[in-house]
């Protein structure tokens, strides 16, 4: 049954993913899945908890970059990131990456889980490599965080049509603080 549950979480994100929320009931569900309405209700239980699996998956879809490793350095990385947040077929993720967030944060309760991810899925990780390098835990949340939300940020100008030329000039900011930030 299990099996089932992920087949069909699969299918659903996908279509969630290519389609987004709009008109998103158990019934299109589970149209869009090729099931009845029940069979969805029996493996996730109500819209909220379905929604709710689909969210967490779409959220490990976003790719975070390369691995730390001991000869890249953190710019090299962000800048690899940057390129993979950019390509296909992630950028298709992230139009629903932001409408998923919308809908999250307006019952943050129902998507606790969601929330979390999207705020400490990157941070959490580039924080730690900033301690490491000898920056204080609070120093380093607080860089980590604002690395991540300009990224994001700047995720969003390119999706808008953002002039690329700009775009990149703000990279090489960002990029210039994360040097900073390693030294």
């Amino acid at each position: 049954m299990a099996d089932r549950r992920e087949e069909l979480l699969e299918l659903l994100t996908d279509h969630v993913q290519q389609h987004g929320l709009e008109g998103a009931s158990i019934r299109t569900l589970a149209t869009a899945a090729g099931v009845a309405h029940n069979t969805l209700t029996h493996h996730f239980g109500s819209r909220t908890e379905l929604l709710a699996a689909v969210f967490e998956r779409l959220s490990s879809r976003i790719p975070t970059g390369p691995a730390p490793t001991v000869d890249t350095a953190p710019t090299e990385r962000l800048r690899a990131t940057w390129a993979a947040l950019l390509t296909h077929p992630q950028v298709s993720t992230w139009p629903v990456f932001y409408e998923v967030l919308s809908v999250a944060l307006r019952s943050p309760e129902e998507h606790r889980t969601y929330l979390t991810r999207v705020s400490e899925g990157w941070t959490a990780p580039l924080a730690a490599e900033l301690v490491a390098a000898g920056r204080s835990q609070r120093d380093a949340l607080a860089s980590a965080t604002f690395v991540v939300a300009a990224v994001r940020g700047l995720v969003i100008d390119a999706l808008c049509g953002g002039d690329r030329e700009r775009i990149e000039d703000a990279l090489a900011l960002l990029a210039d603080f994360v040097d900073d930030l390693t030294r």
